[in-house]
């Protein structure tokens, strides 16, 4: 608005003033300066400070409307409360089928499926990443309730409760390094081989450890943190064979220097797994 316009406002304001019998009773001056500083608070927000260089009355009664519609505005903005019951659920990596982003948000099949079915039953998921020795010691101490891809064996279940349906049906294949001929069990005779630590592919009924058992193969374990050190560690020579389940081998096999060989063990039934420690099982 133009001085020559603010100018004219003004006069108008007054001469309804004095038509209305308003009186010359003015604002006090602290009055006065409590709204001026009101004023130019809005006026940051809207970058309109050049109006407040003059507190005309005309000005503080504009500036009192734009005061009401802001504390208006930020009452409506405030979230409401999130009450939907809490699942902290473990993640960790092993693509395709689960993995986690830098916010540590599952994805993948388990990290889809686990938020479809949280958003059917009203649930909040809260996301809860780690190697998957630290996810398994997490459910099995009750810090957190739900544990996705876990294959059913007798131990886990003295451990676990287990969801009732299949989730997903895996097994585990063995890798050998480049120039490795490596065709049966047998064959893994005096060998460094690489596994992930507590997983099916090692420790299950019909894991790597008990057949290597039963054919009274001796070689040695190195077991590793995540499915992605197993691969280089083959991949770097640091080992002569590797273990993995069926569908990270799948998908990574061609990133590393490795070959895949014939020898496939332990099927395995993937379900949730649900803390004996938590009252969501």
């Amino acid at each position: 608005m133009s001085a020559r316009g603010c100018k004219l406002h003004l006069m108008m304001f007054r001469r309804e003033r004095k038509d209305r019998n308003y009186g010359p009773t003015r604002p006090s001056a602290d009055r006065l300066r409590g709204r001026v500083r009101k004023l130019r608070i809005l006026a940051a927000l809207t970058g309109a400070r050049r109006l407040f260089s003059d507190p005309s009355p005309v000005l503080l009664v504009a500036g009192s409307i734009g005061i009401l519609l802001l504390t208006l505005l930020t009452s409506s903005l405030q979230a409401e409360p999130d009450t939907r019951p809490r699942l902290r659920v473990g993640v960790y990596n092993n693509p395709p089928k689960v993995f986690y982003d830098e916010q540590g948000h599952g994805q993948g099949f388990w990290g889809e499926l686990t938020e479809s079915i949280a958003r059917r039953e009203g649930w909040k998921i809260v996301w809860v990443p780690g190697t998957w020795e630290e996810c398994m010691q997490r459910l099995g101490d009750g810090r957190i309730d739900v544990m996705v891809d876990v294959a059913i064996t007798p131990d886990r279940e003295k451990r676990f409760a287990f969801g009732k349906q299949t989730v997903h049906v895996s097994w585990s294949r063995v890798y050998a390094s480049v120039g490795e001929s490596i065709q049966t069990i047998p064959d893994l005779q005096g060998k460094t081989i690489a596994a992930l630590d507590d997983s099916v592919n090692l420790e299950g009924p019909d894991g790597l450890r008990i057949l290597l058992k039963k054919f009274a193969v001796k070689a040695t374990i190195l077991t590793k943190s995540s499915y992605d050190q197993v691969f280089e560690a083959l991949d770097s020579g640091e080992v002569d064979a590797a273990i993995t389940n069926r569908d990270f081998g799948n998908r990574m096999e061609e990133r590393y220097n490795v070959v895949r060989t014939p020898i496939l063990i332990q099927p395995a039934d993937l379900r949730f797994a649900y803390s004996s420690e938590g009252d969501r099982a």
